[in-house]
Parts: structure tokens; C-alpha cells; sequence
């Protein structure tokens, strides 16, 4: 039954096989991993992007202190990913 063309509708119903099933993290969220990097290794421009936020709630006024983020993210990722037993938490 699996076998069957579904590529040029011969079946009215699609296989949940065929189906992306995808888990998403909000990446924003206090409890996402992205984040909780961001804390650990560049504390003070995550305190400042964030107190950024509260005051203004706009993240395209923030830009600069979110590419001074995002820049040293870039290393902090590195650093998670590469260091076996690397703790986020």
C-alpha cells in the first residue's frame, strides 16, 4: 500500500510517511538553548540587548546591540559545538 504514486495524485489520502515532521524551538524563549549560550558566554551584550527590548519593544531599533550579539555568538556556538561535555545549562 506505502508503494503507490502519490507524486501525481493517484491517492486521495497522502501517507503521514511523506509528511515533514519537524520539532521547533521558539528561539527567543528563555528556556531555548540558543539562549541560554547567549547568557552564558556573552552575558553583558545579551543584558543589553534585552534591556533594549523592554525599553524600546522593537527589535529593528536594537540593531546594534543585536550585532553585537550576534557577533559573539558567533564564537560562543563554536565553542558549544566543539567542546565535547559543553554545559549550557
Amino acid at each position: 500500500m506505502e508503494s503507490r504514486s502519490y507524486m501525481f495524485s493517484l491517492a486521495k489520502k497522502r501517507s503521514t510517511l511523506l509528511e515533514n515532521k519537524l520539532i521547533t524551538f521558539a528561539r527567543e524563549d528563555d528556556n531555548a538553548p540558543r539562549t541560554k549560550i547567549l547568557k552564558k558566554e556573552c552575558t553583558e551584550q545579551f543584558v543589553a540587548f534585552k534591556e533594549c527590548m523592554k525599553r524600546l519593544n522593537d527589535e529593528t531599533k536594537c540593531g546594534n546591540f543585536k550585532d553585537a550579539l550576534m557577533e559573539c555568538g558567533v564564537g560562543a556556538f563554536k565553542k558549544a559545538n566543539s567542546e565535547p561535555g559543553y554545559q549550557f545549562e
